[in-house]
């Protein structure tokens, strides 16, 4: 190591005033974190999303690539960076953009403000015990000193309430859910929810303090059903053989173990939990409550619910405050679950505009609106979009090709890790198709150009014959059977696309605005969906990431009862086309098969 990795400078970020030494050739948005400071990130720090700006204040920091790629001259020339890039050599002080006053929570996707209105509230009481002269019940004097119209309290409450008034009176805190009394706190104790993004791959859980709308602690981990299955359609198949008992199992396994991490992090009890709200396709919230999805995988393929009553955690294992209530988003349609509800529900505040929002992984969601007035569908991509399928396809990891750019007379490639190559994630796939085609080394059909520089000639290997395959990197070779698997996920989502629009009466030109949603989706070059046909023909400019929108969705339930509300009322309003059955599919299909048609 160099005396210069070694040495040490001093950062300080505003407007807190916060100050940290840190190595030389730490990042920026690393240093903040360590200092308790949030600087937003929808990309998870690869320096595509652009929205992890800082402002130099004092010092120096060298441009770097990804600021050229997100930010303009202009805003170079008055200090801005991006914090995920960032390496200061010398001491500087940096300024943070301010983020949403405390107590509100801000929409990825319509940048609305979420006023703190949870479910769950705290009545400050003082009892005294019934007296000779007056001796109503105790269950009488603690429900008189509470708001008209309180609910019942449990068994269990009841159980403790006689200890309660006689050591020598009580005061404390009546704590209500839903306007039902559930618990007493004598020592005050935080009251706080979950927000649970139930994702098919990836699993993400955010504890929220409900009196401050702060998220507390997050946790992320692969969905472990992905052993019997790494799509919906496997899970059900699974499910329908041997009952879906084991898939529910596995995953509250894995959000108690999850529960467990959030709450020691934010240094509170189990018991401190008293919602959570989940958001997951229609597979993984019916699983999730051991419903079976049989009829899911067989035509007309009918869930068994749409709008889920609320669920008392303890119900399916789920380890909270024992009163605690489990709340799933609606399912819009089909396939369509509760997470394109909770992508709705961040967008709720746009649905007097025209716009597509579009969830793209192995089954991609779109909506679309237009003054008001919704439509939703799904398509079944298939699993290339996530490097499955793909010779040389992997996740988005150390060590896979996330960019590709055409330079003039090059291929130019980015790693994650900044290592050597040694596979393509689906951004990556992507990128390269464009590269490709704007290369010439592929035509409009999907072939490979024999005799292109960057093509080349693979012998035929075990039951593969010959074929052609375009070289990106050293040991990185993309194949013309990798290309035709991405041309049909692709055309499947183009054609998804099209046909919505058709049955709601516009254009690509009608849209004010297209959405990009989910992990793959923030990860995604505009320029390189657009020049393959992966969306339809638009303006690069109106296409906007809103990153884990589902799992925004599901933390806007948390803090604002009336979210929840309001994503049933519009559940019932969502109109579901069918296209992937319908007659025109095959022929869009077709048409969309060819790169780069709109």
């Amino acid at each position: 190591m160099s005396d210069d990795a070694r040495a040490a400078i001093t950062l300080t970020f505003l407007p807190s005033g916060k100050r940290t030494e840190v190595p030389c050739g730490t990042t920026l948005i690393d240093a903040a974190l360590r200092l308790g400071l949030e600087i937003e990130s929808l990309c998870g720090g690869a320096g595509l999303c652009g929205r992890c700006r800082v402002q130099l204040i004092a010092g120096s920091l060298p441009v770097t690539p990804a600021d050229r790629e997100n930010l303009t001259a202009a805003e170079l020339a008055q200090g801005f960076r991006l914090a995920c890039a960032a390496q200061p050599d010398a001491d500087c002080t940096i300024e943070i953009p301010v983020p949403a006053a405390q107590g509100e929570i801000v929409s990825a996707g319509a940048g609305r403000e979420v006023p703190l209105d949870p479910a769950m509230r705290r009545v400050p009481l003082r009892l005294h015990p019934p007296t000779l002269e007056q001796g109503p019940s105790d269950l009488e004097v603690l429900m008189t000193a509470l708001p008209a119209g309180t609910g019942m309290p449990p068994l269990s409450l009841l159980q403790r309430l006689p200890r309660l008034l006689r050591d020598g009176g009580w005061r404390g805190d009546a704590i209500l859910l839903e306007g039902r009394l559930i618990d007493f706190q004598i020592a005050r104790q935080p009251l706080c929810g979950l927000a649970i993004d139930l994702g098919t791959t990836t699993v993400v859980a955010k504890l929220i303090d409900l009196e401050s709308g702060q998220v507390l602690s997050t946790a992320a981990g692969l969905n472990r059903q992905r052993r019997y299955g790494e799509d919906v359609i496997a899970r059900v198949g699974h499910a329908n053989a041997h009952g879906p008992a084991e898939l529910q199992g596995l995953i509250v396994s894995q959000l108690n173990e999850m529960v467990d991490e959030l709450t020691a992090e934010a240094g509170i009890t189990r018991d401190s939990i008293f919602t959570a709200v989940v958001a997951g396709n229609t597979v993984m919230e019916h699983l999730l409550l051991g419903l079976p999805p049989r009829h899911l995988a067989e035509m007309p393929y009918v869930p068994v619910i749409r709008e889920f009553p609320p669920v008392a955690a303890r119900e399916i294992g789920l380890r909270l405050h024992p009163e605690a209530q489990l709340t799933l988003m609606p399912v819009l349609g089909k396939f369509v679950g509760g997470d394109t509800a909770a992508v709705l529900l961040t967008l709720a505040g746009r649905l007097d505009e025209t716009w597509l929002a579009v969830d793209i992984g192995t089954n991609g969601e779109i909506l679309l609106c237009h003054r008001g007035r919704i439509w939703t569908t799904s398509a079944a991509a298939g699993p290339a979009f996530e490097g499955a399928h793909i010779g040389v396809g992997m996740r988005a990891a150390a060590g896979a090709i996330e960019r590709v750019w055409w330079r003039g007379d090059h291929l130019e490639v980015r790693v994650i890790g900044g290592g050597k190559a040694s596979g393509l994630c689906g951004s990556g796939l992507i990128d390269a198709i464009a590269a490709l085609l704007e290369a010439g080394a592929l035509d409009a059909s999907g072939r490979l150009a024999a005799g292109h520089p960057l093509v080349e000639l693979l012998p035929a290997a075990g039951t593969l014959p010959d074929q052609l395959a375009a070289r990106l990197a050293p040991g990185v070779l993309l194949t013309q059977r990798d290309i035709r698997e991405l041309q049909l996920a692709n055309a499947a989502i183009a054609a998804a696309i099209e046909l919505l629009l058709q049955a709601a009466g516009l254009r690509a030109a009608d849209l004010e605005h297209l959405f990009l949603a989910g992990a793959f989706g923030q990860y995604l070059s505009p320029q390189a969906a657009l020049r393959i046909g992966l969306l339809p023909p638009v303006a690069p400019e109106i296409i906007k990431f809103i990153g884990n929108a589902a799992c925004r969705g599901a933390e806007m339930g948390v803090v604002n009862s009336g979210e929840r509300r309001q994503i049933a009322a519009l559940a019932g309003e969502v109109e579901y086309v069918e296209v992937a059955a319908g007659a025109d599919f095959q022929e869009c299909f077709a048409e969309k098969i060819r790169f780069g048609r709109g």
